[in-house]
């Protein structure tokens, strides 16, 4: 940044310190506000680990172990942030009584206070013990979704889940229940894997059951066929003995069986009430009537606390036993079943033995040979499924999740959101580059000009003098009569350099091809056009010019009193045909301080100025004066106001267009000289008027005290 730019950067931030200093205050003032009003919310957040491993029930084939996958991380994000978790939240929590979460909406909230009838009952609060309904459901629901963020830490196998409520400690629990709910429904899915898997099994072993006893039903029928077709009398009688005691053990171990696959299910579930009923008696019976005593003892209540703990104690004890009772049960089963198993084996065997001392025909022994193969097949394919069923009940007290919970979340001590101290920080910024915006704007296109620069800069036109400040309130001589009267001063130097300026400029012609005309206008009242065409008409005549001042300000003419003199005819009375005898002369005035002539313009408020302005009569004077003097000022008023300085700018050579300093916003005087230029085009120059001498535009110096009237003494 260059020196100029610095400064002028310096410049604005003085002149619209006000500004910059009301735009901070009140944008920070209401971020304040807006952050007082937002409700403060805390966050906490719990960590749950994945084991990337694909976790298999116990192996109903032989394979090796699942390589870990990595993949299986992001689906469980997606399981934790479905509405299966978010129910089992709300349920676990009691969110749907909780008004942070089931709050009817504001056009709900609207709607029930004008119209009640045209809001449905299912927006109200569920009644205890009935179910959601499923609009204030679903509402909950994604109230819920948007207050827990749940992701992935990077590449690893953690999951945090985030969760923000008004209240810490709520938000610490809600993200544990999410954590907790996740487990949970994790441990039930594989429960239900489990059991489907059981029931699959079971069916099957049932099935094969059959095949298995189908199968030897029918080798023993066959065998017993050929022994007794080949035996005496003696052996048919021991056939028929095995053959009885055969079909006893099969009839006892399919009843064992039959007892062992109704108990065992309820063994595992630790169902005690069903394994009551499948004893049926005995001790069961008797710690059954006991628990139903210590039921009854509770349901009446009035028991002391030490009363009601000791008669649980007893309760869980019963259950526990009931359990043993049913697992003995178990086990006696299974082995009365193996027994009868083994005895039916021994008896198909001592069957085998004689079957095979016997002559057999070549057919029969093939016969007998695929019933034995079928059975041993079926037997082995029986035993496999068995054992599978048995891996997978056993499972059910095993079933573990992939996931812990490696750190619970706490309650937070600060608030999360709103983040005061960025917002505070971003709105400081914020403030300060609306601030220096605005200013910038206003300085920029809501105040006027402040040096000539950036006049040229703005308009494209040159400036040919900046005029002072002068405080004529305080001064003893007028602003007008400082060429005459103190020519050293600052002001009449800058209207002498004027005066240099647009001789310069209007020095091209020579003779009567040489400018003369100079228009001197403004954009609106009160910027010193006139004060400006008097002193320069002075400057110039001070000079030895023979020059004319002519007002053709005819609405509000103010020449005459600037020159202190007084005509009753102006030049309105003579261009307006007014009936009059007075010659142009008659109007013609001789300024008191200097030999400067001047037309007085007159009383122009029954005349359009149009009329008057673009007429013959004026066009002849002009050529007239041309001949006459050498300079001629003409005082328009000011552009903003009426139009009639462009019909007067096509009577000039020079247009002088005087600016006043800082008053006279850029926005005005760029649209002024848009209409303006398209008559005279590039004759236009500028004349900052009234610049303050703190500004450090242009320097003035007056080499006398006071000035010394021409032809008087010093």
């Amino acid at each position: 940044m260059n020196e100029f730019d610095l400064q002028s950067l310096t410049g604005l931030l003085r002149r619209q310190r006000f500004t910059i200093a009301v735009t901070v205050i009140a944008v920070l003032g209401l971020v304040i506000l807006v952050l007082s009003q937002i409700p403060s919310r805390y966050s906490a957040t719990t960590l749950v680990m994945i084991d990337p491993r694909e976790q298999r029930l116990v192996s109903l084939d032989n394979v090796t172990p699942a390589p870990p996958n990595i993949g299986a991380v992001d689906g469980e994000v997606e399981i934790m942030a479905s509405p299966v978790i978010a129910r089992r939240v709300i349920a676990r929590l009691n969110l749907q009584d909780d008004e942070e979460f089931n709050r009817p909406d504001l056009l709900t909230q609207i709607a029930a206070g004008l119209w009640p009838a045209a809001v449905d009952g299912s927006e109200g609060q569920a009644q205890p013990g009935q179910p959601l309904p499923p609009r204030v459901e679903r509402r909950i629901i994604d109230r819920l979704a948007r207050r827990v963020d749940i992701a992935r830490r990077g590449v690893t196998s953690i999951i945090a889940i985030e969760a923000s409520s008004r209240d810490p400690d709520k938000a610490a629990r809600i993200a544990n229940a999410y954590a907790q709910a996740y487990i949970e429904d994790q441990i039930a899915s594989r429960l239900r894997l489990v059991a489907n898997a059981e029931r699959v099994l079971a069916s099957r072993v049932t099935d094969l059951g059959e095949e298995l006893r189908r199968a030897e039903a029918e080798l023993d029928r066959f065998t017993l066929e050929q022994a007794m077709e080949r035996m005496g009398e003696d052996g048919r009688n021991r056939l028929v003995s095995l053959r009885t005691a055969l079909e006893e053990d099969i009839a006892a171990r399919t009843d064992a069986l039959a007892r062992l696959r109704t108990l065992e299910p309820l063994v595992q579930d630790a169902d005690t009430t069903g394994i009551a009923r499948a004893l049926a008696g005995g001790e069961s019976d008797a710690l059954t009537e006991e628990r139903r005593e210590i039921e009854r003892q509770l349901s009446a209540g009035r028991l002391p606390p030490a009363r009601v703990t000791a008669l649980r104690t007893r309760i869980a004890a019963i259950d526990a036993r009931i359990v043993a009772l049913g697992r003995a049960r178990t086990e006696e089963l299974q082995r009365a079943a193996d027994a009868s198993e083994q005895r039916a084996q021994q008896v198909r065997r001592d069957l085998d033995m004689l079957v095979n001392t016997s002559d057999l025909p070549a057919d029969a022994s093939v016969q007998l040979y695929k019933l034995r193969e079928e059975v041993a097949a079926n037997r082995a394919l029986y035993q496999n499924y068995l054992g599978r069923l048995r891996q997978v009940s056993q499972q059910r007290g095993l079933v573990l999740a992939d996931s812990r919970i490696v750190a619970e979340a706490m309650a937070a001590v600060r608030p999360s959101f709103p983040p005061t101290l960025p917002i505070l920080v971003a709105s400081l910024f914020l403030a300060f580059g609306a601030g220096f915006g605005i200013a910038w704007v206003r300085d920029t296109f809501g105040r006027g000009f402040l040096k000539a620069d950036e006049v040229e800069e703005a308009t494209g036109l040159d400036v040919v003098a900046s005029l002072p400040q002068v405080e004529s309130a305080r001064a003893a001589v007028p602003v007008q009569d400082k060429v005459v009267r103190e020519p050293g001063s600052g002001y009449a130097e800058a209207i002498r350099r004027l005066r240099l300026g647009l001789d310069i400029l209007m020095s091209a012609g020579e003779g009567e091809a040489g400018g003369k005309v100079v228009l001197v206008t403004s954009t609106k009242p009160g910027e010193g056009k006139s004060v400006t065409a008097v002193a320069l008409g002075r400057a110039a005549a001070l000079a030895g010019r023979r020059t004319l001042l002519i007002d053709c300000d005819l609405r509000k003419p103010s020449v005459h009193r600037l020159l202190k003199v007084d005509v009753k005819t102006g030049l309105v009375d003579i261009l307006a045909d007014r009936a009059t005898t007075a010659h142009v002369n008659d109007v013609r005035v001789i300024d008191p301080l200097s030999d400067m002539s001047a037309f007085i313009s007159g009383d122009a408020q029954f005349f359009p100025a149009e009329s008057i302005l673009d007429s013959a009569r004026f066009r002849a004077l002009l050529e007239g004066c041309r001949k006459a003097f050498d300079v001629i000022i003409l005082d328009a008023p000011p552009l903003a106001v009426v139009s009639d300085p462009l019909l007067l700018a096509v009577y000039a050579d020079v247009v002088l267009y005087v600016v006043h300093w800082k008053t006279t916003t850029q926005r005005e005087v760029l649209q002024s000289l848009k209409e303006l230029r398209r008559v005279k085009g590039e004759t236009v120059y500028v004349a900052l008027n009234g610049v303050a001498a703190a500004s450090g535009e242009g320097s003035y110096y007056p080499y006398a005290a006071k000035g010394r009237k021409p032809g008087g003494s010093a």
